[in-house]
């Protein structure tokens, strides 16, 4: 079989709209690994919120979070790489967003915290399966110098009105994405899909033409162009689907799994 690695995304990739992984995407992912390749995934989720589907998948590969800013080993539950976002940076776009009147959210602990609960918060709740930790005042855990990764979480139009400002601002010294219609995020500089997937990939010893890659945001535009088979979903924007060599079926239509049936014969 050509393939050796195939690489997914999470929410609304792998996922359906309802946070499930379909018996259909899990069959293939069963016959996928009984012909030797391997599965895993690389998300902006951080572990506890990604936990739920590394066990549904019996995921004992290594796995990419936050963005990939960590990657770690699901056997022993060991970091083998991390790239932290610098203390100044991080209290500069905390600041930032404060100004804006956008509710920013900070990751210290496989913990989530922010200083306000609205709709959006709910919904990250929801789509996440997590609990964020409501304070007064988050700028303890943004001064920290093991800040992984920082997240706005809005509403839509807010997004799309700030997200040129924090990229223009901050691409110097950061990874800043939309990740999905609500969110904006920050990680490390070389901390990306991509990155992590080339990791991934020398790890195991697989060559790029090997790998499958499946996305559906922005932020999945990295591994997307790594893969030797970069797949979009057809739920995906525009924007994401010109970087793909192949369209999947949509999430809810079980996409991962027609492709990998498709391909991995």
């Amino acid at each position: 079989m050509k393939y050796k690695l195939a690489v997914t995304d999470l929410d609304g990739t792998l996922l359906d709209k309802n946070s499930n992984i379909s018996e259909q995407n899990l069959r293939a992912v069963e016959k996928l690994r009984a012909k030797g390749c391997i599965f895993t995934m690389i998300t902006g989720r951080m572990y506890s919120a990604a936990k739920t589907y590394i066990d549904i998948l019996d995921c004992k590969e290594l796995v990419g979070l936050y963005q990939g800013a960590e990657i770690t080993d699901i056997r022993n539950k060991s970091t083998i790489y991390k790239a932290t976002l610098k203390q100044s940076v991080c209290e500069e776009i905390y600041k930032d967003a404060l100004r804006l009147g956008l509710n920013i959210q900070a990751y210290a602990d496989d913990k989530v915290y922010a200083e306000s609960y609205d709709e959006n918060t709910a919904f990250y709740e929801r789509l996440c399966r997590v609990k964020i930790n409501i304070k007064d005042s988050i700028e303890d855990i943004v001064s920290s110098e093991n800040n992984i990764k920082l997240l706005i979480n809005t509403d839509k139009g807010s997004v799309t009105r700030n997200l040129e400002f924090f990229i223009k601002k901050y691409s110097g010294d950061a990874n800043v994405v939309r990740s999905g219609e609500h969110f904006i995020e920050f990680t490390h500089k070389n901390a990306d899909k991509g990155k992590a997937l080339e990791i991934i990939a020398k790890h195991y010893g697989i060559e790029r033409s090997q790998i499958i890659a499946f996305g559906d945001q922005m932020n999945d535009i990295p591994m997307i162009k790594y893969a030797g088979m970069g797949v979009a979903m057809k739920n995906a924007p525009d924007d994401v689907k010109k970087y793909a060599d192949l369209i999947a079926p949509a999430n809810d239509e079980s996409g991962v799994a027609y492709v990998l049936e498709k391909l991995c014969k």
